[in-house]
């Protein structure tokens, strides 16, 4: 018998060589960044909020009316031992919404500065590659809704709630012998 091997043989090894190599190998991750998000429906709309600028969601629960300058306030509410300002996220983006119901308040800004921002329809959570987030979408009578986000073929305008919150802040310490927050 000779020792030396036939190529199929030697084509079999060069294989389960291979094959052992890369369960041994360290597993390659997916480098895909992930964005999870709210899928949530304003005004009749389909929008998302990201994850990361919310810091609590919870059902409506019981919205105090309060004399205000903000058309968009609601009123006020409890939520995790804080009272917090509601504002309407539909009139907030322009949709109108005088007559839509709150079903829904989402906890965004830090500190003293947060606020509720409540809306109607609330779709799920879902997440997507980063690459189907096309950021520039706003328009200019939407400048909150800073991108575009497709979920199952779709779109949903992404709330900027960072600037919202930021926006909401600004216009409350302009008013007149008012104060943002005393605390």
């Amino acid at each position: 018998m000779s020792s030396a091997s036939s190529p199929i043989e030697t084509k079999v090894a060069e294989m389960r060589r291979r094959f052992d190599e890369a369960f041994a190998a360290p597993q390659e991750c997916a480098t895909e960044a992930l964005e999870a998000l709210l899928a949530i429906r304003v005004g009749g709309e389909e929008h998302a909020l990201r994850l990361r600028d919310i810091s609590a969601l919870t059902a409506a629960r019981r919205i105090v009316p309060v004399p205000a300058r903000f058309p968009e306030l609601v009123g006020i509410t409890a939520l995790r031992g804080d009272v917090l300002p509601v504002f309407s996220l539909s009139r907030l983006l322009g949709l109108g919404g005088n007559s839509e119901q709150v079903r829904w308040i989402v906890r965004a800004g830090e500190g003293s500065d947060a606020v509720g921002l409540g809306f109607n329809g609330l779709d799920g959570y879902f997440q997507v590659d980063a690459a189907e987030i096309f950021p520039g979408a706003g328009q200019p009578d939407r400048p909150y809704v800073s991108a575009t986000a497709r979920q199952n073929g779709i779109l949903r305008g992404v709330v900027d709630l960072p600037l919202l919150v930021e926006r909401i802040r600004q216009r409350a310490a302009n008013l007149p012998g008012q104060e943002w927050r005393n605390t």
